[in-house]
């Protein structure tokens, strides 16, 4: 679309081992095995985790247990980057319990 595609582009030029470790692979591999093949739809159904993992140690983690990053009083991350590995199933539950759980955290409830 006029809007995704420029901020596609962007993340991509911000982050281009993503995209030669990802993206090209799922590609190449769809390419050769077909529409139909098993890895037909990967690209658009992967839920990327793990890049902002939760921890009580700063060393080995990115965010405290209700999302603030260690380094930073006033940053908060609230989505499926805070788990430390994916699940087998889809993520969205989890991640809106947590946002929540948050989000009554900085409202002070």
């Amino acid at each position: 679309s006029a809007y995704f595609g420029p901020q596609l582009a962007a993340v991509c030029q911000a982050a281009p081992g993503a995209l030669t470790s990802f993206v090209l692979p799922v590609a190449t591999l769809t390419e050769a095995t077909g529409p139909g093949g098993p890895f037909a739809g990967i690209a658009s159904t992967a839920h990327i985790m793990g890049t902002a993992r939760m921890g009580d140690d700063p060393d080995t983690s990115v965010v405290d247990a209700f999302g603030r990053v260690h380094e930073l009083d006033n940053l908060y991350v609230a989505d499926g980057s805070v788990f430390v590995s994916s699940g087998g199933f889809n993520p969205t539950l989890t991640i809106m319990a947590l946002s929540l759980r948050m989000a009554r955290r900085l409202a002070g409830a």
